[in-house]
């Protein structure tokens, strides 16, 4: 028996890119699982593997003992980027993080089964930072987030996805937000949208997000029932419908402020136990340093000496550097740095240092362009153009096609401004919203191995 299917993607046509159409003239099981994996690999692509924008915090190395703020004396435990993918036992990982240094993702967790009671199973209320962005794509069974992460007070936004921070979509059975310590997002806004039951009630979201120049999307169903707190909330606004969103009076900004309204530290990120003596940072607006263990840590806007700033929220020694697998850096402002990976224009390189052991840095490149060949690429979207970032020859072929209006050509400028010779052949096509050729200026050799057609 033999299935005919059309496959249509919407977005091509500058249409809800959501719709993929599949008409069958026979109900065989494989074709519909074949249509199955489709749409469900599709969304994990669009959605899973993001590829994050990552911008540093400028600071510089020197420090005074009167802008340090003191933090709680807790044994540290910071956790790297998580992904609790298609089973909600995979959230065990967040046990004990109480910074997680790169992005939370929760995707495809979703089952005929009700999920409800095993989401209620959980709560981590160590977790008060994510450096990174925080998505919920495609969850059933979770009514709140406000159960997980009861503390979560800071969303950095150090990498973002389309520029936000917060993205909760499709999951249908979230009825509120509920994060009533969330007192700041410092980078990207706030995406919610296509989600049957949720409210975000009188949530102040331009509060948590202020001082960008960002869009909060914030769709939700109509018939919300308002706030209704047994608590008296300061300045009428609410995390969920039982619960008040943690604002202070406007003079404080997002330092926060104590359980007595009054203003933290300007170091301060989120609130603070007290304003006097030994001041407790709930997050740090900049930089957090940990000198002695006895002494705690603190929170500063430059790293003191022999320190060097690391994921641009926080002081770590050269030991520790070598140990995360990092490189030392001289930014040109002469703030030393802790780099996963040497910025354009310098190249990682292992040298000996006075007591022999090797010391991992970033080298400048001369002329402050570093070779650097990459393989063959089809480019359809601003991660694929950000995959080519520094290549100085593509040992390959380069096709770009980006379908729709999006227009990537900043991206394709930073990411091709160095390329000097392609291999096998460039092929540009179905790309309306370039209008320019502008970030293939450095170009100067094509076709050497591999032409398309005789061209």
């Amino acid at each position: 028996m033999h299935d005919i299917c059309q496959y249509s993607d919407a977005g091509d046509k500058g249409q809800n890119k959501e719709n993929v159409i599949c008409t069958c003239a026979s109900s065989d099981e494989t074709s519909l699982k074949m249509e199955y994996f489709y749409v469900r690999w599709r969304w994990i692509l669009l959605f899973a593997l993001l590829v994050p924008e990552i911008d540093g915090i400028q600071a510089n190395p020197d420090v005074t003992e009167s802008a340090a703020v003191m933090i709680p004396n807790k044994a540290s435990n910071n956790c790297g980027s998580k992904r609790i993918f298609e089973s909600i036992a995979s959230i065990k990982q967040l046990q004990g993080c109480q910074v997680i240094e790169g992005d939370l993702q929760m995707l495809l967790i979703e089952s005929k089964d009700n999920l409800t009671s095993e989401w209620k199973k959980y709560t981590f209320p160590d977790l008060v930072e994510i450096t990174g962005y925080l998505l919920v794509f495609r969850v059933q069974g979770l009514h709140s987030l406000g159960q997980l992460f009861p503390n979560l007070t800071v969303i950095r936004g150090l990498t973002t996805h389309m520029n936000y921070a917060l993205i909760i979509w499709r999951a249908e059975d979230m009825e509120t937000v509920g994060l009533p310590k969330l007192t700041s997002i410092l980078r990207g806004g706030v995406w919610i949208d296509n989600n049957a039951k949720l409210c975000t009630v009188d949530t102040d979201w331009s509060a948590i997000t202020a001082g960008q120049d960002v869009e909060n999307i914030l769709r939700t169903k109509s018939n919300c029932v308002p706030c209704n707190s047994s608590e008296t909330c300061r300045l009428e606004n609410c995390a969920s419908g039982t619960r008040c969103q943690e604002k202070c009076n406007p003079e404080c900004g997002n330092r926060g402020c104590t359980n007595n309204n009054e203003c933290c530290p300007e170091e301060c990120l989120g609130g603070c136990q007290t304003v006097n003596g030994s001041t407790y940072c709930t997050a740090c607006r900049h930089l957090r340093e940990g000198r002695h263990v006895k002494e705690g840590s603190f929170c500063t806007e430059k790293c003191s000496r022999h320190f060097y700033k690391y994921l641009g929220y926080k002081c770590v020694t050269d030991l520790e550097c070598t140990k995360k697998g990092g490189y030392f850096h001289k930014a040109s402002s002469g703030e030393l740095e802790c780099v996963r990976q040497c910025p354009l224009g310098y190249k990682e390189e292992t040298n000996l240092g006075l007591d022999g052991q090797e010391v991992p840095q970033c080298k400048k490149c001369d002329g402050g362009v570093c070779d650097k060949t990459c393989p063959g690429r089809f480019v359809r979207n601003a991660r694929n153009a950000q995959a080519l970032k520094g290549c100085t020859v593509i040992n390959g072929s380069l096709e770009i096609s980006i379908p729709g209006r999006k227009d990537i050509s900043k991206t394709l400028m930073e990411s091709l401004r160095n390329l000097k010779e392609v291999t096998g052949y460039v092929r540009i096509f179905r790309s309306k919203s370039l209008t320019s050729l502008d970030f293939l200026s450095s170009l100067v050799a094509i076709g050497r191995d591999k032409l398309y057609g005789d061209k």
